[in-house]
């Protein structure tokens, strides 16, 4: 099954979340239910979405980041090393929330020089589209003679056209468990995302839903949303 939600996506609307402490098994299971209730619904609006998967338009940002290296020695820059913000980092140097990561390709930097490489981030969606100088370290250990980092506004970072739904039911699902910790804060917080999933799911039914008909992911030249399953089928 595609994945229609992350931890950024949820951030977005409850910048609370990531302090309640769910585990990342725990928050993908919470999701991945989110994500089958969320086609359940549209099934019932009679969205053929058994047969055919909702089109996944999400897309990841990317943006120049500049490294730089020290003066006495090259800087070794490894495949996969991420760009961070260091007031979103624990002591661990590993990130604990949803903030935007960005992979870095491998790069030798001369000593005392500079060199722009482009970097991907680590999870799809429009939060990654960050403004420029965001993103200041390295997460994990800094490597040898590191002696900065700045970059460019990301672009190019894209939500799944079910993104926001999955989000708020997602939500609903994380406070309803939450309530039996601390009842009448997270009632209220179910109550309202059941309300704003109520109204996303409506939105999407009047708005449409691309759905991927001939089975290669992608929308076809010609694809227009179905904008309510029992009335037309748009094919993709």
């Amino acid at each position: 099954m595609a994945t229609y939600a992350n931890i950024q996506t949820l951030e977005e609307h409850d910048n609370q979340v990531a302090s309640l402490g769910l585990s990342p098994a725990s928050l993908a299971s919470k999701i991945a239910m989110a994500e089958r209730d969320v086609l359940a619904d549209l099934l019932g609006h009679g969205y053929e979405v058994e047969r055919y998967p909702p089109v996944d338009d999400s897309a990841f940002a990317t943006c120049e980041v500049t490294l730089t290296a020290g003066p006495d020695s090259p800087l070794d820059i490894e495949e996969g090393t991420l760009a961070a913000t260091e007031r979103e980092l624990d002591g661990d140097r590993l990130p604990f929330s949803g903030a935007p990561l960005f992979a870095l390709p491998a790069v030798t930097i001369a000593a005392g020089a500079s060199q722009a490489v482009t970097a991907t981030a680590t999870l799809k969606g429009a939060r990654a589209n960050i403004p420029a100088s965001t993103l200041d370290t390295l997460a994990g250990p800094l490597p040898e003679n590191f002696a900065g980092i700045t970059h460019a506004q990301a672009a190019g970072g894209r939500d799944h056209q079910l993104a926001r739904a999955t989000s708020y039911r997602a939500l609903e699902l994380i406070h309803t468990d939450a309530m039996r910790i601390a009842d009448d804060a997270h009632a209220h917080k179910r109550k309202v995302y059941r309300e704003l999933y109520k109204e996303e799911l409506s939105r999407l039914v009047a708005r449409g839903v691309t759905l991927d008909t001939d089975g290669d992911g992608e929308p076809g030249p010609n694809a227009e949303p179905l904008a309510h399953g029992f009335h037309r089928l748009t094919r993709s």
